[in-house]
């Protein structure tokens, strides 16, 4: 494997099951310097709105309050925060079929900068990290 250089940069990694929120945020430890976890969508929603984060991945399905519900409301104050889902509802990168594309335009219609499936596997997802690392607001770009 490649060597990775750490971005200074604070994630927030949202999931129900914790055997998912221990793998992801132990693979985004290798490319991010602070790593935060959240069991559902309300819990993200106080941690977004109580400190800054880069980038948010978030799981679709959860109890409490669901992936897309939590972005509609995450970004109604902070509108440049890029959200990324990571479920395995969502397509393969290389699906191109209808169905893969109607999914990705609801994910971008509802307010999601991407997504990728799960399970992880540890390139892709670091590949995809390197790949969305354009995407980070600035502090003052997520305030009201």
């Amino acid at each position: 494997m490649s060597t990775i250089s750490k971005i200074n940069a604070k994630v927030l990694v949202v999931d129900d099951e914790p055997f998912h929120r221990i793998v992801t945020s132990r693979m985004l430890n290798r490319r991010y310097s602070e790593v935060l976890v959240a069991e559902n969508g309300e819990e993200a929603i106080q941690k977004v709105c109580n400190q800054f984060f880069h980038k948010v991945f978030m799981d679709l399905n959860m109890p409490v309050k669901d992936g897309w519900e939590a972005t509609k409301e995450i970004h109604e104050k902070y509108p440049f925060l890029p959200i990324f889902a990571y479920s395995s509802d969502c397509p393969e990168k290389n699906d191109s079929s209808p169905e893969a594309e109607e999914f990705r335009q609801r994910l971008k219609e509802n307010g999601f900068s991407g997504g990728i499936k799960k399970p992880l596997e540890t390139d892709k997802f670091l590949q995809f990290c390197s790949e969305i690392e354009s995407l980070s607001p600035t502090e003052n770009s997520t305030a009201n």
